[in-house]
Parts: structure tokens; C-alpha cells; sequence
């Protein structure tokens, strides 16, 4: 609230992008001092993670990402973007047959063991990187054995630069989406596979619900070996639709 008082003069737009601290308190204290100022929410996490809808009254407009939030809460849907550094390149080689990124959650580790066994079953190869900060790795992994993390190869402590994000994305056939458990949106990874021209192994299995991504191409993560060894090769088609999904169309959508 002390950051907020040194605000000098009145404001337009009031943009909010989940603020899971914000409060009635920040609200009110912002709308006394800008009358008209236009409130606009967007939530990139399902209620059951971060519960907004006690704030609702105080925006203009609400949006989420979420599929089954906006059905149960009647918010409108709107899914994430991809930016402009999301180019794909023909020309690099596809040297990584999977390609899973992501915060540590014990989920996505299992799923990394489950397709690290597979790849080395089958000659396949994986590129990962999940990350997790020190403090918590030694917090939950060494004082208390939460996570069961089997080895310091599997997690990486310093978060994956942008550049080689990319890089990596344009180096892989398939995507692997591991998303939080009570999430239906499409996380910023099926966005940006979606603008790279990906194929998507996914814990995900709303894109048929999507009129933004319908021509994804993806498979649910726990489809049987020949799927999967059949998914990989398959040629991925040029998606026609991904303008749907840049940022500028994002924010036309949002503020208008």
C-alpha cells in the first residue's frame, strides 16, 4: 500500500495479470484516487490454485485462460500468447526427438523419469530442463526428502535463458507439456509450440475444446509406446491459424 500512496495523479487502465497479492484494500485505495479508471483482469491460473473471484466486482472486465473456469464461473476465455521472438527456424536440425521444460513440481519429475525410461528404451533422445531454486531444493529434497529427486543431473538451479529456450524449441519434434494438476488452460509451452509449429505430448487433454488451437497437433502423454514412437515421426502440418495467438492480438482482445 506504501508504493501505491507515492502514485502521483490519476489514471486510464488498470491492467491486472493474476496478482495473486493484490487486495480489496489495493482496489479501493486505486479507484478513490482514479474515479475512472478501467479495471481489467487477467488470470493465467485456475481458481482452485489462486482463488480471484472475491476481487471481481472491482474490475471492468475479467478474463481467464482456464477452460473449465470460465464454463463454471461464466468469466470470458482467453488463451495466452506467444511474442515475436517465437520464430520458427526450417533450417535447424532436429536433433532432440522431446523437449520438457518447466518449474520443479513433482508431477513433471515423474513424467520426466517415465519419458527418460522410454527414450532410452527405444533410442530416442530428450533434452530437459527443470528448474528449481536452491532454497527450495535444500529446503524439501535435502532436509526433509520430499521430492525424491534421484540424482542433481535431473534439475538444474539457474532458469533456462530465453535464446536457448527458443533454440531448443526449434531443435525438438515434440513438445512435452506437463501442466499443474486442476489447470485446463493451455500453458505458455502448447502457446509457443503452437507458434513454432510443434507437435505437443501432453498431461492436457482440452485442446478439442479450443477453437484457437484446434489444428494442434497433439497426444496425451500416456498413450502406449507404438503411439508415441508413431507420433514422433509423423510430419507436423503448417498450422494456418497461429496469428490468432500473438501478443498483439492478445491485447486487442483484452482491452477493447
Amino acid at each position: 500500500m506504501m508504493k501505491l500512496r507515492r502514485l502521483n495523479g490519476r489514471f486510464d487502465l488498470l491492467l491486472v495479470i493474476k496478482g495473486e497479492y493484490l487486495t480489496s484494500d489495493h482496489l479501493s485505495f486505486i479507484q478513490k484516487n482514479s474515479p475512472n479508471i478501467d479495471c481489467v483482469m487477467y488470470q493465467w491460473d485456475s481458481v482452485h490454485n489462486h482463488n480471484y473471484l472475491y476481487l471481481t466486482d472491482y474490475f471492468n472486465r475479467v478474463y481467464t485462460f482456464d477452460f473449465k473456469d470460465s464454463k463454471e464461473f461464466s468469466i470470458p476465455y482467453l488463451p495466452l500468447f506467444y511474442t515475436d521472438d517465437v520464430v520458427e527456424d526450417k533450417y535447424i536440425e532436429k536433433d532432440f526427438d522431446f523437449f520438457l521444460i518447466g518449474v520443479f513440481n513433482p508431477d513433471r519429475y515423474k513424467y520426466y523419469l517415465q519419458m527418460k525410461k522410454f527414450c532410452h528404451t527405444y533410442g530416442k533422445k530428450m533434452m530437459a530442463y527443470i528448474y528449481i531454486p536452491f532454497g527450495y531444493y535444500l529446503k524439501n529434497q535435502i532436509l526433509r526428502n520430499r521430492f525424491h529427486i534421484k540424482s542433481l543431473h535431473d534439475v538444474k538451479f539457474k532458469p533456462l535463458s530465453r535464446e536457448r529456450l527458443i533454440e531448443y524449441y526449434n531443435r525438438t519434434k515434440v513438445i512435452i507439456d506437463v501442466c499443474r494438476s486442476h489447470q485446463t488452460g493451455l500453458s505458455m509451452r502448447i502457446v509457443e509450440s503452437y507458434g513454432l509449429n510443434k507437435k505437443i505430448l501432453t498431461t492436457n487433454d482440452m485442446f478439442s475444446n479450443d477453437p484457437y488451437v484446434k489444428e494442434i497437433e497433439f497426444l496425451d502423454i500416456d498413450s502406449t509406446d507404438r503411439q508415441i514412437l508413431e507420433f514422433v515421426d509423423k510430419k507436423v502440418q503448417t498450422y494456418r491459424n497461429k496469428g490468432n495467438l500473438t501478443i498483439d492480438q492478445w491485447l486487442r482482445q483484452l482491452l477493447a
